[in-house]
């Protein structure tokens, strides 16, 4: 849970994109528990994935979160994820990161 989010009570459940039924089912109870707890209080629960193995939203086609979750209401991909915790642009961001670090890991490997 995030408690400097400035919105409101955030929760998110990290899971790899291609979750088990059970997984879903029990992430679904957890966001229903946050948002039950925190009811009142503008509260918001997501299933999340760090990526998404689809490329686009609407190609994501995984039938055991579409049976429990409303993906476009219940449900964070990749880029929506990062820039949830971090703000808009956040994931542009991380991209940069990764790709300063993958060149000097390349340079320290050409000096060695």
């Amino acid at each position: 849970m995030l408690s400097d989010f400035k919105p409101g009570p955030l929760f998110l459940e990290i899971k790899t994109p291609r979750p088990n039924l059970d997984i879903c089912a029990e992430s679904k109870k957890k966001m229903l528990y946050f948002q039950a707890l925190f009811e009142g209080q503008k509260p918001e629960a997501y299933l999340a994935f760090p990526y998404n193995p689809f490329v686009y939203r609407k190609k994501y086609d995984h039938k055991f979160t579409k049976q429990i979750m409303d993906l476009d209401k219940e449900v964070l991909m990749g880029e929506e994820m990062w820039d949830k915790i971090g703000g808009t642009g956040t994931y542009e961001e991380l991209l940069e990161i990764a790709e300063e670090a993958k060149k000097a890991i390349l340079e320290k490997k050409k000096a060695v």
